[in-house]
């Protein structure tokens, strides 16, 4: 009987072994094709001159540059646009101090003139500086590992994080497989149906759509341990010609949104173990498509955590929360693929009031797919 007991111990441990070594080798060949996905992404991706701000633009050629950064704006092409803005903007000083202001050609004034009020609010150009900025700051945090600590690495998502005295901040990476790239791109956009898979979300709805990429949320968290709330504006960038869309979603400030839109009143009386609050959480969300039916994402999310909140608290948010958007966000997006009719985002996108957003997402994301395919 003993040697029947040590034969089973024995067939058990080749067995972990064995699912061992399958699952690495899987890990190796995902890694493997993530690879050569990227090295395709990144043989599509062309330094633009015009982009360079020190490259200066005659004065009678200033008007169409400016031409081109409102198309750019327009089409939420928000680091595009700044670059482009930053040379205009250089081009005009340059040439202001060459000629004086009083002698300066009349196309240049004009220029000038106009870049003003575009810049100004209200105008086209109003939010195109600071997104810009915001869009870089994003970039770096989202490309940046120096600074983070590993909560945990494994099925295909990162899960990173750092902690000061007021502020949480998690960073979770991951490649998402079997999904269409403009499918998760509406998943993200659709506000009002994060309650059905967002974790922690227990209600969402969508407050103001200031364009087809601008829009402001509220966002409920209610548990047994706390209420929390969010009121956020989140805009989209294009930035496909470099490989990826990104999403900012920032705190809704007073003043910003339209007299007419009611933002929900702090809640006050849930009785909980942390008191109710509504949080300023910052968020950005970059989407790489890497084919047809593969997406690389990394979200990062800073939120403030009073210092008297426990560690296990915090192991639960990141464990039982943040570790789940993406492989929930999976489920979501290959019930679309898949064509499920019980999937609340392909209803959604077949209703006639809503379906011209998944258009919208699809002209610009498909295009690039398609020729991003061509290079696998």
């Amino acid at each position: 009987s003993l040697l029947i007991v040590l034969v089973c111990v024995l067939i058990a441990d080749v067995r972990k072994l064995a699912a061992a070594v399958h699952a690495e080798k899987a890990m190796r060949e995902r890694h493997e094709a993530a690879e050569r996905r990227r090295r395709a992404v990144d043989a599509m991706r062309h330094p633009d001159p015009e982009l360079d701000p020190s490259h200066i633009i005659p004065a009678d050629e200033l008007s169409a540059m400016i031409d081109a950064v409102v198309e750019a704006a327009t089409n939420f092409r928000y680091i595009e646009a700044g670059a482009l803005l930053e040379r205009v903007q250089a081009s005009i000083s340059h040439a202001t101090d060459d000629e004086g202001e009083s002698e300066a050609p009349p196309a240049l004034v004009a220029a000038a003139a106009r870049v003003q009020q575009l810049t100004a609010p209200g105008g086209a150009l109003e939010y195109v500086r600071a997104r810009c900025a915001t869009c870089k700051e994003a970039l770096h945090d989202l490309n940046e590992d120096a600074s983070w600590s590993l909560a945990s690495d494994r099925d295909g998502t990162r899960v990173q994080y750092k902690r000061t005295a007021e502020t949480l901040s998690v960073k979770i990476e991951a490649v998402v497989d079997g999904v269409s790239p403009a499918d998760t791109i509406y998943v993200w956009r659709e506000a009002s149906l994060y309650k059905h898979w967002f974790p922690l979300m227990t209600d969402s709805r969508m407050l103001h759509e200031a364009s087809i990429a601008d829009v402001a949320l509220h966002l409920e968290a209610d548990n047994m341990f706390a209420y929390s709330d969010l009121v956020l504006r989140g805009w989209g960038c294009d930035n496909l010609r470099d490989g990826y869309m990104l999403l900012c979603v920032r705190p809704v400030a007073e003043g910003e949104l339209p007299p007419s839109v009611a933002v929900p009143p702090v809640q006050t009386k849930k009785r909980k173990m942390f008191p109710p609050r509504r949080v300023p959480a910052v968020i950005d969300i970059l989407v790489e498509p890497l084919s047809a039916s593969s997406v690389r994402f990394a979200y990062a999310a800073s939120l403030p955590v009073e210092p008297r909140v426990p560690h296990w608290a915090i192991n639960v948010i990141l464990q039982q929360g943040m570790a789940q958007i993406f492989s929930r966000m999976r489920d979501v997006a290959r019930k679309m693929a898949a064509g499920d009719p019980a999937s609340l985002h392909l209803q959604r996108m077949r209703d006639p009031e809503h379906a011209h957003v998944a258009e919208w997402i699809r002209e610009r994301v498909d295009p690039y797919v398609h020729a991003l395919e061509e290079t696998l």
